[in-house]
């Protein structure tokens, strides 16, 4: 009989177990939807003042002092699309490249 009870125990254990990680596993995946679901919104609700330098599109992920353009995957300055005509725009990507060279002939 004991051993009959051990391994019903046993079991209900395991399935605890097996219950636990579920939920566990879940509540991750609610919370990288959720995450998802806020830099979705991020692209909808910029400010409107910000568009691509490079492409035009409007269609942007906005930060306190840059964006990323959706289209092209570039991250432009706010400071730099308010103080330069578009031509002159570098990305942050392109504006490391240039140091980066500079560095290289020192």
């Amino acid at each position: 009989m004991d051993s009959g009870k051990n391994n019903n125990m046993n079991i209900l254990n395991s399935l605890f177990f097996f219950s636990f990680k579920y939920l566990e596993i879940i509540s991750m995946v609610m919370i990288i939807m959720n995450m998802i679901i806020h830099i979705s919104n991020l692209a909808i609700e910029n400010s409107g003042k910000y568009s691509c330098p490079r492409c035009g599109n409007a269609s942007i992920y906005e930060y306190e002092e840059s964006f990323d353009c959706i289209n092209c995957k570039k991250e432009f300055e706010k400071q730099d699309v308010e103080e330069f005509d578009d031509e002159f725009i570098l990305s942050i990507e392109e504006k490391l490249a240039f140091i980066e060279s500079l560095l290289a002939e020192i």
